[in-house]
């Protein structure tokens, strides 16, 4: 802020402007927990012999955006949509309790790319508007399950289906 402020206090100034372009792009990571409302569990993996079937699909997603500059304007052409990455993403049944001393794995499969292609995409059709919201919250949360696919080598899944 000081920087930017300095900087159209007079423009000329050569140290403004060097700090002003310096400047890292602004950041930031947005988690968020996504349910699938879709998924009929007892159908897809009835429980057996008395065993509790899997309940309700809850995948916990960690995405980092960087915005480009002047965002969400069209000045340059190439940046104008903020660049996304996935950092994290894990899905489990949301009754599952993972003890402390035991590795947990995901019981879905996520196609990053096509994701992030598809989150790309999303910032394109939505330019020039501000899109973060709809974009990383509203429509991830609509199309997040159409780009996994179970993971059968989970031992919830290998249970639930033999």
């Amino acid at each position: 802020r000081e920087v930017m402020e300095g900087y159209s206090m007079d423009p000329d100034a050569v140290t403004a402007r060097t700090k002003a372009v310096g400047h890292p792009a602004t950041s930031m990571l947005i988690m968020m927990d996504i349910e699938d409302e879709e998924t009929n569990f007892s159908s897809t993996f009835p429980a057996g012999d008395g065993a509790v079937g899997l309940q309700q699909l809850v995948s916990v997603v960690m995405l980092r955006i960087t915005l480009p500059p002047f965002y969400p304007s069209r000045q340059q052409e190439d940046d104008s949509i903020p660049s996304v990455s996935l950092e994290f993403h894990y899905a489990s049944d949301a009754a599952f309790q993972a003890k402390a001393d035991k590795p947990v794995e995901t019981l879905v499969n996520l196609d990053e790319q096509k994701l992030l292609d598809g989150l790309k995409l999303q910032f394109e059709q939505t330019q020039p508007e501000f899109a973060l919201y709809e974009v990383c919250v509203t429509w991830l949360t609509e199309h997040f399950y159409e780009y996994c696919k179970w993971n059968m080598s989970h031992p919830l899944l290998q249970s639930a289906s033999s």
